[in-house]
């Protein structure tokens, strides 16, 4: 069916160039479609200035232009179809002025009635995109929680609504959620990106909020009122940001309502003109980034004010999509252009984009606006929305547009469209996560097998038998660790000293710190190794031991009286002197030197545990294994109890009475030197007379002076012994404790741990016996049940997805 078309004579192009800005022409309406009778194209004009806000459109005058008139042609028979087309053909210029006003009400009432005809065909839509959308949803929050319950690393659809400074993207993405709650600045209102994780909940009537905590760690324990989320934003915002600045930090918000898609919005910061504006390139970097990532949908909006050879978004935009893939351009604050046409050529150009765009997808977008679109409630606001979608309509009719610009008009075109795509990527995730879930069900499958098998095992051993078998190489392993041997990793396992101090965390040596070399402190030791290089460590400590500084009011306190008679007794005031400075000096090195034997020995029972367990054969006796250094480090502890409890014991006895004989060692006489082979009677007489004589002079070094007055002379020769009594008994404690150590902590550990280990596994019987052993038989019977359990349940998962991949496919 062709349309015929007439010229319009120059005297009516002459007319309509002195039309005041307010006037708005109508022209024509292209392609109505009819139940019956196929296409019809109406093409009207009119002079007269034209009321086009929402509320009086009813009340509008309209005169028409006399130079056209209707007339119905037949369709050419080569068209083979009985449908009429209707042009408007231009008229004599004296059609009366009745006519025109007739022909101006019949075009009135049939765009109201298109218009009427529209809205009721975008409510049917409406209801049934939400019908179909919704089984989508229940499908997709299955793909979503099996993705998240799988670990499963899918990319699931995200939106990122990029724009300049005012543009309406914080409108637009209220539009999207289908209820308000952003801030709406003419200035900057949004200065953090605001993510908004949206999921479909059919048991939400109303949105239901809940804030991320700033740290991004969790979400906060008590959601937020819709009506008080502008002010959060805000709140959040300022703190950070203060009362101007941006930040990249973003504002999470989890939004559960019925009426909203599976999705991830980014409502991002606005790009601003000028180069001295300091927030433009944070600006700009901080929104390239948000779109940067391939999965992410980027929907561009534009005001329809700005030509479209004068975009600043889409160069923006295209340096990271450069051939706007995945970018959809959105035209906003469409009412403001529309009044601005003046007949249909020239909306069908601005719909073309004027070839600007060609082969990309163009949406045109008018959203409530004004002080009395603000705080709607979720119905109102949608009605509102599709109100000033019908407007529009409305208003192209005047004018006349091609009909098939009409899929990219209105918001709801455009959420379909977005649905759509949505809906797409869903889609295409679900092979991937099929082939997923195939994987991971394998996988479970055979860990299945291997617990089965292992279970199996379990019950074929002997386990008293295999107690005992495990408790013998323990020991022998152990044994050969204080023996010497490499039968353990000595890199992964063992410790330089300075590696030893830090991660026994004991207390270091106190009144210790001298630069003295311990042997073999730069190697890797442990077991008897690293004990012995303890003890050489303890000797050059408890040698570099020096009397401590010793006040006169000390020693004038220690001299007191003597119960036989009123001499002052400086021999009892040195002894004492002496004694209290050895206790307080040498104990605490005991302590320290058994806290880290204990540290030592700790470390060698997980070492060999660790070693045993390795083996495969070994793992499920992990119960045991943990029993078994439990038990030897219960051991230990008693050990170290009883040798700290002798080592105090006879420490205490032996400075109790400080015997003056410890002097000699200090004594040159000691270094006389004679054959100790081939002794001979004489050099025995000169040893023995050599130590017994010095032994009496010592005994008369204090003797010599009695007098009551204790002079700072005399306070100097009272510590002066007691410093030698010092000396003396810091020599032989050294062999003292080396000996004691040897006797009561390393002998114990050779001669009675392997029968204290097997009397604790005895004496706990049989039955307790079976069920330690049976502890990981008990876990993989667990574990068994759990995972045939997951098994199951992915097997389902997998037969349902490939369901609805089939299903989905015979859709197509």
């Amino acid at each position: 069916m062709k349309r015929k078309s007439d010229a319009i004579g120059s005297d009516q192009n002459k007319k309509s160039k002195k039309l005041a800005l307010a006037t708005v022409p109508m022209s024509s309406y292209d392609d109505f479609q009819d139940d019956n009778q196929g296409s019809q194209d109406l093409s009207f004009s009119q002079e007269q200035p034209i009321n086009t806000t929402q509320d009086n459109f009813d009340s509008t005058t309209y005169t028409y232009n006399t130079s056209f008139s209707a007339s119905f042609v037949e369709t050419s028979s080569q068209h083979n179809t009985s449908s009429q087309e209707y042009v408007m053909s231009p008229s004599t210029k004296q059609q009366p002025s009745s006519s025109k006003k007739d022909q101006q009400k019949k075009n009135e009432v049939k765009a109201e009635q298109m218009a009427k005809e529209e809205r009721e065909r975008m409510g049917k839509d409406l209801v049934h995109n939400f019908k179909e959308n919704r089984d989508m949803y229940t499908y997709f929050n299955d793909l979503q929680a099996i993705a998240n319950e799988h670990r499963i690393d899918i990319h699931f659809p995200e939106l990122v609504v990029v724009g300049m400074q005012s543009d309406g993207k914080s409108s637009f993405v209220e539009a999207l959620l289908g209820f308000q709650f952003n801030t709406i600045d003419t200035q900057i209102g949004t200065r953090r990106p605001l993510i908004l994780q949206m999921m479909n909940d059919g048991s939400y009537d109303k949105p239901h909020c809940v804030f991320w905590t700033e740290d991004l760690k969790a979400l906060e324990d008590k959601p937020t009122p819709v009506q008080k989320i502008e002010s959060e934003l805000r709140r959040r915002t300022e703190a950070l940001c203060g009362k101007t600045d941006v930040s990249s930090v973003p504002i999470i918000l989890r939004v559960k309502y019925k009426y909203c898609a599976n999705l991830t919005i980014y409502d991002t910061p606005g790009f601003r003109k000028g180069t001295n504006d300091p927030l433009s390139p944070k600006i700009a970097k901080m929104v390239l980034k948000l779109i940067e990532p391939s999965h992410r949908v980027i929907v561009c909006l534009e005001q329809s004010t700005v030509e479209w050879c004068n975009t600043t978004v889409r160069p923006m935009i295209q340096k990271v999509d450069s051939q706007l893939e995945r970018t959809i351009i959105v035209t906003t604050k469409f009412n403001n252009r529309i009044n601005q046409f003046r007949n249909k050529e020239e909306v069908d150009g601005y719909l073309s984009a004027d070839g600007h765009l060609n082969g990309k997808q163009l949406f045109f977008v008018s959203l409530p606006s004004g002080h009395d679109a603000r705080e709607l409630a979720e119905e109102e606001f949608k009605r509102r929305i599709l109100d000033t979608y019908i407007e529009d309509y409305k208003h192209l009719c005047r004018v006349g547009f091609d009909q098939k610009y009409k899929h990219c008009l209105g918001f709801f075109n455009l959420k379909k469209h977005l649905e759509t795509i949505l809906n797409n990527r869903y889609k295409e995730c679900l092979v991937p996560i099929l082939n997923k879930m195939e994987e991971a069900l394998q996988h479970r499958k055979v860990r299945l097998e291997k617990i089965t098998h292992e279970m199996d095992q379990v019950k074929n051993d002997n386990l008293e038998q295999a107690a005992v078998k495990i408790i013998n190489t323990y020991i022998t392993n152990v044994s050969a660790a204080l023996n010497g041997t490499n039968l353990f990793d000595t890199m992964k396992n063992g410790y330089t000293l300075e590696e030893e101090k830090k991660e026994s965390t004991c207390t270091s040596w106190p009144n210790y710190d001298l630069d003295l070399r311990i042997r073999n402190s730069q190697y890797k030791l442990y077991g008897g190794s690293q004990l012995e290089r303890l003890l050489a460590e303890f000797e050059i400590v408890a040698h570099s031991q020096e009397f401590p500084h010793t006040s006169d009011d000390e020693v004038a306190v220690t001299i007191g009286l003597n119960s036989l008679h009123t001499i002052p007794d400086y021999d009892r005031g040195a002894s004492d002197l002496a004694q209290k400075k050895c206790k307080s000096i040498f104990q605490p090195l005991i302590q320290v030197l058994m806290n880290r034997s204990k540290f030592i020995m700790t470390c060698l029972f997980k070492i060999v545990v660790d070693y045993m367990s390795a083996d495969k054969n070994m793992e499920r006796y992990k119960g045991f294994f943990d029993e078994l250094q439990s038990t030897s480090e219960k051991f230990i502890n008693s050990v170290l109890v009883s040798v700290r409890a002798k080592t105090d014991d006879e420490f205490d006895t032996f400075t109790k009475i400080m015997d003056w004989d410890l002097m000699q060692y200090c004594s040159v006489a000691q270094t006389m030197e004679y054959d100790l082979l081939n002794p001979q009677k004489q050099d025995t007489i000169k040893r023995v007379q050599s130590i017994t004589e010095e032994s009496l002079d010592k005994l008369s070094l204090i003797n010599q002076d009695r007098s009551r007055e204790l002079t700072a002379e005399r306070c100097q020769r009272i510590k002066t012994v007691a410093a030698k009594l010092f000396a003396g008994v810091r020599l032989l404690f050294v062999k003292y404790i080396r000996a004691k150590y040897n006797a009561f902590f390393l002998n114990p550990i050779f001669t009675e741990m392997d029968n204290a280990v097997r009397v604790h596994f005895t004496e706990m019987g049989n039955d307790k016996l079976k069920e330690l052993m049976g502890v990981q038989m008990a876990k993989l019977k667990r574990h068994k049940e759990g995972l045939t359990d997951v098994v199951n349940k992915l097997s389902a998962q997998k037969e349902k997805f490939q369901n609805l991949i089939d299903l989905l496919n015979s859709k197509k």
